[in-house]
């Protein structure tokens, strides 16, 4: 899957280090593990993550539970190495990017501003993505695959 979110006002690489058995047998592919960074939160934190992506930034998301989408973010394209998730709103278009390495998993946000109030907007949930996103790829590494 070649998407790097070129030509995006707003790109950003987060990375987190998976153990060994994380690529051994029973390892989760790139769609199973953005399920975990996005839904394997407690529920208040998928309510808090929901509310802020449609509520603040406006995106236009999916059923919270469908396969076709996590936590709301419709798949674009998903492949056992690579899964893109796409969300547009009336400002802005938003992708997130997990690929999963050898020994790490990285998750590219990238947002493209479609009028001029995203800009001031983003620059507002910046630095929460900041925070939020290093701690949901921690989490999920900490949390062992379900079955």
């Amino acid at each position: 899957m070649d998407v790097d979110g070129a030509g995006a006002d707003y790109r950003e690489i987060f990375e987190a280090a998976t153990s060994p058995a994380a690529a051994g047998a029973g390892a989760r592919d790139a769609e199973g593990w953005v399920r975990a960074v996005l839904e394997g939160t407690p529920a208040p934190v998928r309510w808090f993550l929901r509310a802020g992506w449609r509520f603040g930034l406006g995106l236009r998301l999916g059923p919270a539970s469908s396969p076709r989408h996590v936590l709301g973010w419709p798949i674009a394209a998903s492949d056992p190495e690579a899964v893109r998730l796409a969300a547009d709103s009336p400002l802005l278009s938003a992708e997130l990017l997990l690929r999963v390495r050898p020994a790490a998993i990285t998750l590219t946000t990238s947002v493209t501003f479609t009028r001029r109030a995203a800009r001031p907007l983003w620059a507002a949930a910046l630095p929460l993505h900041r925070l939020t996103v290093p701690r949901l790829l921690r989490r999920a590494v900490a949390a062992p695959p379900s079955s």
